[in-house]
């Protein structure tokens, strides 16, 4: 009864705990608004409308700085405070933040986020062997996890297109791991995802769905990293939570920048070269309504990243959803798609 007892209290307290730090994360995020602003205008930090942007006034690209400032002071209360990923999270968000204010060449930034990563992995001697279904020799399985990090951390790059979506789509996949995190006791992971959240919501108070601050490339990088380095926490400190599930959390900004790459090599273009065919210019277009775009990739993100989380110690149930993810997105990207009494 006294261990029953003890237990419980100690579950009320760290609940309680990550809740308070959840809140702190959102306040400061809140707060740090007041030094992002300014800083966008005095070092011209502003995105300027062109024939891709959805918005016509010049409007700050800081919002990073208000995530970046609150997770760093928040991140040492959830026991997350190691020298090389503070580092890590330094340096990636100082590449998006230098790439927010000159035009870098996409090989240099390309570089840059492979030698952020590197270190992240090398020194943090994170890397992911295991597969669920197969596991890779440490000879190939470090620069595939170098892969998998530079992968995601552009993925939401490349889906910060609308006000909300890839703040949105992260702050589902951060409530989704702390879930998960708390279901294995893994406190830190539990305490530093609700922190990220916190962070996400204070910033999506002036981003969604007036927009009247933008990640900018160090946000979005920022977020990204952090996305992909908590899972990479996650496999390789849990084996028997699946690598799959992770990937169905954030599936959404994945999916489009695979599709996107495949899309410009058939058509025999730069990869890196922007265009307007992602999923959210189409569902743009389609609906005529940014803020119902993002919605629907929302709830799209939040009904797959549910049953990944159901399923997250499955790893055959994982790979059967995500194949049906894909062929629904593909589909959904090509033309609507009728689910349940509603037209997508």
């Amino acid at each position: 009864m006294y261990n029953i007892l003890s237990n419980m209290i100690a579950v009320q307290s760290l609940t309680m705990g990550a809740f308070m730090q959840l809140v702190g994360a959102f306040a400061l995020a809140v707060v740090s608004y007041q030094v992002a602003r300014p800083i966008a205008y005095t070092f011209q930090i502003l995105d300027i409308a062109n024939a891709r942007k959805v918005h016509s006034d010049p409007t700050p690209r800081t919002g990073g700085v208000m995530i970046f400032i609150s997770f760093l002071i928040m991140l040492p209360l959830s026991g997350l405070h190691s020298w090389w990923y503070v580092l890590s999270l330094i340096g990636i968000f100082a590449l998006g933040l230098w790439e927010d204010t000159t035009a870098i060449r996409p090989l240099m930034r390309l570089f840059g986020q492979v030698v952020i990563s590197s270190f992240f992995v090398i020194f943090g001697g994170i890397i992911m062997t295991n597969y669920g279904i197969f596991s890779m020799p440490v000879m190939l399985a470090l620069p595939f996890t170098i892969f998998c990090i530079v992968g995601v951390t552009n993925s939401y790059n490349i889906i910060d297109g609308l006000n909300g979506l890839a703040s949105g789509c992260a702050v589902i996949f951060f409530s989704m791991m702390a879930y998960v995190a708390f279901q294995h006791g893994e406190a830190v992971l539990f305490q530093s995802s609700l922190i990220m959240a916190g962070c996400l919501f204070g910033f999506m108070v002036f981003n969604f769905p007036r927009g009247k601050i933008f990640l900018g490339d160090g946000g979005s990088y920022l977020v990204g990293f952090t996305v992909i380095t908590m899972t990479l926490f996650a496999v390789t400190q849990h084996p028997d939570i699946s690598p799959w599930s992770f990937l169905l959390m954030t599936i959404l900004p994945v999916f489009d920048t695979i599709l996107a790459i495949v899309r410009r090599m058939r058509q025999k273009r730069s990869p890196f070269r922007a265009d307007k065919k992602h999923l959210h210019h189409v569902l743009l277009r389609r609906y005529k309504s940014g803020t119902k775009a993002v919605v629907v990739i929302w709830a799209l993100q939040l009904a797959i990243g549910s049953l990944a989380v159901i399923f997250h110690q499955n790893t055959y149930a994982l790979l059967g959803i995500l194949l049906a993810a894909v062929l629904l997105l593909r589909r959904l990207w090509l033309k609507p798609t009728r689910i349940a009494g509603f037209t997508f």
